[in-house]
This record gives C-alpha cells, sequence and structure tokens, in this order.
C-alpha cells in the first residue's frame, strides 16, 4: 500500500514470504535466529523467523544489514553482491513436491523465470530432495503441537479467538507427546537434506506459493480441475525451510489478472547475500513478464 519503507514479520510456515507474494512485494525469512526472536509472542518457538518486508531487493537487504550489523563482529553487508548477476551460477529446481500443485498461471511465471535466469548467464539443474514430503510432514506435526501448547492457556480462558483460529490451534491435540518428539529428532535430517542438496547449487529456484491471493473466505481453490484446501495450498511450499531452517526469500515475478506471483529463492545457511543476488536480477526482469 506504499504505508511504509519496511515492516517485520514472524514465518512460521509462510507470514513473511506469503504475504510479500501475494502483494507483489519482497519477503525475506532468514537464517534461523539470525534475527533475534527475543520479544515475540511464540506461535512456534521450533519454526519461527523473525524476517523482513519491504517494496525492493535492495531496500530489504539493506534492512537487514541494518539489523544484524551490531550481532556478528565479522558483519558481510547483504548488499554487497547486489549487481553481480548470476553469470555462471548453478541453480536448483526441484520438479517433486515443488513443481506440484501449481495453476498453470504460476507454472507459466515459474517456467518464464528459469528462462530469464538462463538469459542472465545462470545454470539451471534439475534435482531431487527425497526426504521433503517427510520435511514438510514433520513441521505440520512440530506446528500444530506448539501452536497449541503456546496459547492454551488463553484458550482455557475463553479468550476472544475466532472460532477458525480456535478449531485450527484446537487441530493439534490430536498429537502425542511421542508424536512431536519424534518430529522434533527428525530436525537434524532435514538440516542436512538441504545442505546436501545445496552442495552442487547455490540457490534453490521454487514457486513461494501455487496460486495467488484467494477471496478473504475462500476455503477451497480450484488447481487443474482438482479442489484443494486453500491454506494447504497457501503454506505448503513455503513450510519446509521453516523447520531446516534455511534462509528463503520471496520475489514478485508475473502477475495473473493482476494479482501477483511470487518466486521463492533458497539458499544456505547465513547465506542471504546470494539470495539477494539472484532476486536482483529476477527483480529486473520482471518488470518486463506480465500475465
Amino acid at each position: 500500500a506504499g504505508l511504509c519503507d519496511a515492516a517485520l514479520g514472524t514465518d512460521t510456515s509462510a507470514s513473511v514470504r506469503l504475504p510479500a507474494a501475494l502483494c507483489g512485494v519482497v519477503g525475506i525469512k532468514p537464517t534461523y535466529d539470525l534475527l533475534p526472536r527475543k520479544g515475540i509472542f511464540d506461535l512456534s518457538q521450533t519454526l519461527d523467523h523473525v524476517g523482513v518486508i519491504t517494496k525492493t531487493v535492495a531496500d530489504n537487504a539493506l534492512v537487514l544489514d541494518v539489523l544484524t550489523s551490531a550481532l556478528t563482529p565479522k558483519h558481510i553487508k547483504f548488499t554487497d553482491k547486489l549487481n553481480e548477476g548470476v553469470e555462471g551460477m548453478r541453480i536448483g529446481v526441484v520438479p517433486r513436491f515443488y513443481g506440484e500443485y501449481l495453476s498453470k498461471e504460476v507454472q507459466a511465471a515459474f517456467d518464464h523465470s528459469k528462462s530469464a535466469l538462463t538469459d542472465a548467464g545462470a545454470i539451471i539443474v534439475e534435482m531431487d530432495i527425497p526426504e521433503i514430503q517427510d520435511i514438510y510432514n514433520n513441521q505440520q506435526i512440530v506446528l500444530k503441537y506448539e501452536a497449541l501448547a503456546n496459547h492454551k492457556d488463553a484458550l482455557s480462558l475463553g479468550k476472544p479467538y475466532s472460532d477458525e483460529v480456535r478449531d485450527r490451534l484446537n487441530g493439534g491435540a490430536d498429537i502425542t507427546v511421542e508424536q512431536y518428539e519424534h518430529a522434533k529428532a527428525r530436525q537434524s535430517e532435514a538440516k542436512a537434506a538441504f545442505d546436501l542438496a545445496l552442495t552442487d547449487v547455490s540457490t534453490i529456484l521454487t514457486p513461494t506459493c501455487g496460486i495467488v491471493a484467494p477471496r478473504i473466505n475462500q476455503r477451497s481453490t480450484f488447481v487443474n480441475g482438482n479442489e484443494w484446501s486453500t491454506f494447504w495450498l497457501l503454506t505448503r511450499l513455503t513450510a519446509p525451510t521453516n523447520f531446516s531452517g534455511h534462509p528463503s526469500l520471496s520475489i514478485p515475478f508475473g502477475h495473473s489478472n493482476g494479482l501477483p506471483i511470487g518466486m521463492q529463492i533458497i539458499g544456505r545457511f547465513y547465506d542471504e547475500v546470494t539470495l539477494y543476488q539472484v532476486a536482483q536480477v529476477l527483480e529486473c526482469e520482471n518488470s518486463k513478464f506480465t500475465n
């Protein structure tokens, strides 16, 4: 809306990257705990990330510079590689999971984003993350269990939650301690899976979300002739890196009937500078591409 230059948010499954994607702005979920969580109200302490939303890639990098400048003695400016391009950079794409349940418009934008990066000199590498569905499933278990635990007292006191939010929080009641502990114990495997995938490429490119912004009360959405839960479609592509902790950035790329589409760039731990480097190329190309 142009009401401010930058905003902070917390991202547990999507809540920095998704509003960025649906609103046509830039949102980053940095490496887990790069930005301290002190002072926020936990939804899921295992998954919550503090992130930054801005209009442009350069603004986003600059804000993250400011926020982290006093945190590390050997601070690298996140703006350092904004204009270096992607010549020779290997960028991974993962057709399984990240290429599924995409609307035709999102698929077209994703294909064009790959072409844009190829034209800029990048090398697109198809790859797989065999554990990706398990990573998503375990993230959901941890989210539901911890979200209910953090809100349980307020729920029992009858605090004014909407019926829908109350029902979503209570969805964690069916998860046992044993299921939660088993899922939580798999977090190191999730990190290792993304680490391994990122040994052969600098970043991984995916759509941020398989659909564009739904109507406010829309609870099911058709994708390529099949009906799915809107909530599930909205967050499935962003949730895995909340569990692994890897930095992930959403950059606008393309439109569908005037509604923005976002691309997600996933990177190595503490390598946000490379996310901005790739995002800058896509930002420049986005102005040339509309659906």
